[in-house]
């Protein structure tokens, strides 16, 4: 079986398939997420008018130095391992009392640099990576048309930032980055999922995220409600993004 982006759902055999779990998002973590794609039923009915946003123009610093030091590209074949690795970290830091012990402590990091590596070796410009200056990998992101529901054409499948790179603006910049991509390839319109009780959900809603649809999944035998949040105008949401948030597109 063919793997399409990995991470189709929260579950390590979905990662087989496709990355889709972005429950950042669809889980994001904080400043970034992890998103998760999953079937999910839209509210029906006229579409709500999304008034733009203003978003904040000022470029955050941490105790990893200025964001000027990192730089947001699209994948390389290469940098599959250093994915993976911080895939499985930012799960086990994130999914830690949501998800069993045993589950998170079982993930392989050879299984999804495997798959991450046949992810971007179809399209790598699907999936961006943020790094620093010494070129180590703090963050990523993937994202494609969305399979599962004719409302929003793109999707973001995940999107990760290391723990302490977090809340430092490395997780908007890759988020704004994937948008700019789906709008590239004619996706006007994007979804991603959140589980409820992650705290990512909140950055999301920040840059205009509305929440859209909900839906328990089955998540290493565990129930979890996740949320989906949409943006239906991501040409107008991009138009409101100040020009020191727009990345090249290599």
């Amino acid at each position: 079986m063919d793997l399409p982006p990995v991470m189709r759902l929260m579950v390590e055999k979905m990662y087989e398939n496709q990355p889709k779990l972005s429950f950042e998002t669809v889980i994001a973590h904080s400043s970034s997420s992890r998103p998760a794609s999953v079937a999910h039923s839209s509210r029906r009915g006229r579409h709500s008018i999304v008034r733009p946003i203003t978003l904040p123009m000022t470029r955050e610093t941490g105790q990893n130095g200025p964001m000027d030091e990192i730089t947001i590209r699209p994948a390389r074949p290469g940098d599959a391992r250093g994915i993976a690795r911080l895939d499985v970290e930012t799960w086990r830091a994130t999914y830690a009392g949501l998800l069993a012990t045993s589950y998170l402590v079982g993930l392989s990091e050879r299984r999804r640099e495997a798959g991450w590596r046949s992810v971007i070796l179809r399209e790598p410009r699907d999936v961006r990576v943020a790094v620093d200056s010494a070129g180590a990998i703090v963050g990523f992101g993937s994202c494609g048309p969305n399979r599962t529901d004719r409302f929003f054409a793109g999707e973001v499948f995940t999107l990760y930032v290391a723990p302490d790179w977090q809340n430092q603006g490395v997780g908007r910049r890759l988020l704004i980055t994937l948008f700019r991509r789906l709008v590239a390839t004619g996706r006007r319109s994007a979804i991603l999922w959140v589980l409820r009780d992650n705290p990512s959900r909140f950055f999301y809603e920040r840059l205009g995220g509305q929440q859209v649809s909900r839906k328990a999944l089955a998540v290493a035998g565990t129930a979890i409600e996740a949320t989906a949040y949409g943006w239906r105008d991501l040409p107008g949401f991009l138009a409101a993004v100040s020009s020191e948030d727009r990345e090249p597109e290599a």
